[in-house]
């Protein structure tokens, strides 16, 4: 987290919603909301099944879906995904029923991504989009390799129109985690793992921009683009990230493995404690 989380009671749309969402990867395949399933005998997206069959009568709800999801990519067929579970204020009755019913009988979110804005839009409730697609961090070899196709752990930008190039997060917990495969007793020498985290921290994403239909379907071995996963931003740029940014990295990565070697010595302890 690279800014005070309170900032985002400040942002105009949660002022108006009560709602700060965050868009995830353009993902141009055939699953989750973008899967196709047979719905009173027609074809149709996991996404347009569940506007169709959600039951609006136990809420006191007509079908009515919004201007704002006829125009998402999902809807249009071109992602799989819509949202980062991110920061939510929820509709939670409707949520609810989402998580215990609708989320078993058609398969529309990996995990529970998608349950927070499909809650709003459910309830006929506004809701807030950040006006920024999302990003990703760069790992090792991407600015070599392919300088305008960053691939790594999912970012996000503060949610203001007027703010440039400014990061709220990474959502990469393994930029800092001293231990390898979460193996405690990995870490042997914590000079030498603070070396290695801090080679391997980023310093460039991909170019802020406005959310659009992906450039390449990723994971299929037949495309002329080549085989990308789709944690891949395809041809979507890169930038430096701000000074700042990385310099609170360097410190977090500092930070762990300190705690790891108080936590390790810990350890050590309580077993010579042990009879």
């Amino acid at each position: 987290m690279f800014q005070d989380p309170a900032r985002l009671w400040d942002v105009p749309g949660y002022r108006n919603t009560g709602t700060v969402f965050f868009y995830d990867r353009e993902v141009l395949k055939a699953e989750y909301l973008n899967q196709v399933a047979i719905t009173r005998f027609q074809r149709m997206t996991n996404l347009r099944a569940l506007i169709e069959d959600f039951d609006y009568t136990k809420f006191g709800l007509l079908k009515h879906p919004s201007d704002y999801l006829k125009s998402t990519l999902a809807w249009n067929g071109d992602s799989a995904h819509e949202q980062d579970s991110s920061i939510a204020a929820l509709a939670m009755d409707i949520l609810w029923h989402l998580v215990l019913h609708d989320r078993y009988t058609i398969n529309f979110s990996y995990g529970d991504k998608e349950l927070f804005w499909l809650a709003y839009e459910l309830a006929h409730l506004p809701y807030f989009f950040s006006p920024w697609a999302n990003t990703d961090a760069a790992t090792p070899g991407n600015l070599e390799k392919h300088p305008d196709t960053i691939c790594g752990g999912l970012a996000q930008w503060m949610p203001l129109p007027h703010e440039k190039s400014v990061l709220l997060h990474i959502n990469g917990g393994y930029i800092f985690n001293p231990y390898e495969k979460h193996d405690i007793y990995s870490m042997q020498n914590a000079s030498a793992r603070t070396q290695e985290l801090l080679a391997s921290a980023p310093e460039y994403v991909s170019k802020q921009r406005t959310r659009s239909k992906a450039l390449t379907k990723p994971e299929d071995k037949s495309n002329p683009d080549g085989y990308w996963p789709q944690e891949c931003l395809f041809k979507r740029g890169s930038e430096a990230m701000r000074p700042q940014d990385v310099e609170s990295i360097q410190r977090r990565i500092r930070a762990a493995v300190a705690i790891a070697r108080l936590q390790q010595r810990e350890i050590v302890i309580d077993a010579a404690k042990d009879p």
